[in-house]
């Protein structure tokens, strides 16, 4: 069990999520009652985006291991994710210490209250929450929504515009401003409503650091979403986005996405030796247009003859 354990975990830990997966797996069909290889298991899942086979082994395991905090709220953050906001209510209604002593497990119940119309109990756990933490941007989110929907656009306008003013203002963030400055009748409501249709540099810096770091952790599924925000919020497609959301696309199986994806990276910086690096080896890997791959991949190496990945992917193809 041991051995198992460690191979699956050293294949995640090295960002083989695939490889994990595999490993959980064999080790499962030995020890199927283990419980840290049940949620390696889902964490693999998770990070390889496949989240309703996540949910379904979490909800598994949640059976045979009653009261556990941490499925508790694993689960939880499942059905958010899937936007089963009534799921997760159900889950955390009646967990009143545990949420207590857990801001994140209020965020998740405020949050799914929130969705299913029940407005002022999700404000009852979004102002004590706002009050002590107030840098956490999403309960603060949270809380402008529901004061929106509640009637009182002043008090929303007051709790949203601390995170308007911010240069890496998100365009929610900025929409639920604009609304409330539009209803109380601030002038920066014009200003706050044109800042969301296109993003400022110092949000678009941001997110791209942060996108760059999930890369680099092999955390793909976190990669692709960040990325994909910041593909939607452009005014044109940007190759380097679409080159990196294709290769983690790829990685997470999608492989349809990517290829596409990584097409139309090429063909808007059809010289840059990485992106055509990228559409070539998606290209060959899943079949799509294995010569038309072997091709990007013969360019990419003489636009930069001294990368040595790209020509162990040519020499591969080959």
């Amino acid at each position: 069990h041991d051995a198992l354990l460690m191979l699956a975990q050293v294949h995640s830990r090295t960002n083989r999520q695939s490889e994990a997966l595999r490993a959980y797996d064999k080790a499962l069909k030995s020890h199927p009652s283990s419980l840290e290889l049940r949620m390696g298991k889902v964490a693999a899942l998770g990070d390889l985006d496949r989240i309703d086979e996540a949910s379904a082994l979490l909800d598994e395991t949640a059976k045979d291991s009653p009261g556990n905090k941490q499925i508790l709220f694993l689960q939880a953050r499942m059905a958010i994710a899937q936007k089963d906001w009534s799921k997760a209510r159900t889950l955390l209604q009646g967990q009143e210490p545990l949420l207590r002593d857990n801001p994140h497990l209020q965020i998740l119940y405020a949050q799914s209250l929130l969705n299913l119309g029940q407005v002022e109990q999700a404000r009852s756990w979004l102002q004590p929450l706002v009050r002590r933490y107030p840098a956490q941007r999403l309960a603060r989110t949270l809380l402008g929504e529901a004061q929106l929907r509640s009637g009182e656009p002043k008090a929303a306008f007051e709790t949203m515009g601390v995170l308007a003013r911010r240069p890496d203002a998100t365009p929610e963030e900025l929409r639920l401003a604009a609304q409330a400055a539009g209803k109380v009748g601030h002038a920066s409501a014009r200003e706050w409503t044109e800042r969301a249709k296109l993003p400022a540099p110092e949000w678009f810096g941001g997110e791209i650091a942060k996108a760059d770091t999930a890369m680099r952790e092999g955390n793909w599924g976190r990669a692709a979403a960040i990325y994909e925000s910041i593909h939607v919020r452009l005014a044109k497609p940007n190759a380097i986005v679409l080159n990196n959301l294709a290769f983690a696309k790829g990685k997470l199986g999608k492989s349809d996405e990517a290829v596409a994806l990584a097409v139309q990276a090429v063909s808007i910086a059809p010289d840059n030796a990485s992106i055509l690096d990228t559409a070539g080896v998606l290209l060959i890997e899943t079949g799509k247009d294995p010569q038309r791959g072997k091709a990007y991949l013969a360019k990419a190496a003489k636009l930069a003859p001294d990368n040595p990945t790209i020509a162990r992917n040519l020499a591969q193809a080959l």
